[in-house]
């Protein structure tokens, strides 16, 4: 037989909206009674119905967080998956479960935003997009929705960037001075920029970093596009392999191009780092398994995760207007031996 709140309550002995509300972590009810309720509740089996509190409080302990829409190339969220994985846990410290989607629905085109914010199966959104189509905007407005945005300063909406919305993010232009500033250190006398060809805003800032260092430094520097799926950029830079052997520092967007960058030149005979230094960014483990380990620039997504999601949970269920935040965090070179 299912252990309900009357019998915690008689337990206990206080009422069954005493145990409810020590079960929610009303601070009505004091921490010693809420510690001892929640120790009695897990030593008799009690599974709490977040969808019973969600019918009366209208909060689902839902955040959605909504993807740009990359299909089956799973290639381009490496390093997203770290920093989601870094959310779902911030998020589960706080006894918040996580709801993941692409932007749009694969088969169909309709918004996934839209959807859950209607349905309201979710407290607050999580925004990883560039790009913020009008009619979502509407959506989020009516309903009231808290959001942040992670890994982008502001996102696009008719073609314009917007900032009304708080955004937690890498420097990056500071990342692409830092690799630039690494590289001229380094005796770099030729620099070469490999640049996301699909290069949302925050790669945009990369390259905008690299080149305003270089420039500082009086080093030329060139850029060039290239895809960002491993496979073809390996294929890309290997076309192109004698670009490559003119300069002799590389910076690239994202560590899976820097790797492919790698790969290229020891098929073709290029030592790195003896005759060409090549940084990557993002600090993913995938740059310790080659030779040379890879040299990169690491995004603080731990910190980011931190901050975003006690940014949301502060803004959920408070009526007052809330100040917009736009938190830039300093990435940091990760030294090894490709540089």
């Amino acid at each position: 037989m299912a252990v309900t709140l009357a019998d915690i309550a008689k337990i206990a002995q206080v009422s069954e909206s005493a145990v409810s509300r020590a079960l929610q972590d009303n601070p009505r009810i004091s921490l010693a009674t809420r510690e001892r309720i929640k120790k009695l509740a897990l030593e008799m089996d009690f599974e709490y119905n977040a969808h019973a509190r969600g019918l009366s409080t209208h909060k689902s302990a839902t955040i959605g967080v909504i993807l740009s829409n990359f299909g089956t190339r799973v290639c381009h969220t490496y390093y997203l998956d770290l920093l989601v994985n870094d959310l779902r846990f911030r998020l589960a410290e706080r006894n918040f479960d996580m709801l993941i989607c692409d932007s749009e629905h694969h088969a169909t085109g309709d918004s996934n935003l839209s959807r859950l914010v209607r349905q309201r199966k979710v407290d607050g959104l999580i925004l990883i997009i560039a790009e913020l189509p009008e009619k979502d905007r509407k959506v989020i407005e009516r309903q009231h929705i808290p959001m942040v945005l992670v890994n982008s300063h502001s996102v696009l909406m008719l073609g314009e960037s917007i900032d009304s919305i708080p955004s937690f993010f890498t420097d990056n232009v500071g990342g692409g001075a830092l690799a630039a500033g690494h590289l001229t250190d380094a005796s770099c006398k030729s620099l070469l920029c490999v640049a996301d060809r699909n290069a949302g805003p925050e790669m945009i800032d990369r390259t905008k970093g690299f080149e305003a260092e270089a420039r500082r430094r009086g080093i030329p520097a060139k850029v060039i596009e290239c895809p960002s799926d491993f496979a073809q950029a390996l294929s890309f830079i290997s076309d192109r392999i004698e670009e490559f052997r003119r300069c002799d520092g590389v910076f690239c967007h994202t560590d899976l191009m820097a790797c492919a960058a790698l790969q290229a030149c020891a098929a073709n005979g290029i030592p790195v780092p003896a005759d060409l230094r090549i940084v990557g960014f993002d600090d993913i483990e995938l740059g310790t398994y080659f030779s040379p380990r890879l040299t990169t620039i690491h995004q603080p997504r731990e910190e980011i995760a931190e901050r975003a999601v006690a940014s949301l949970l502060n803004r959920i269920g408070r009526n007052e207007r809330q100040a917009i935040e736009h938190m830039s965090f300093p990435p940091r070179l990760v030294l090894r031996e490709s540089s």
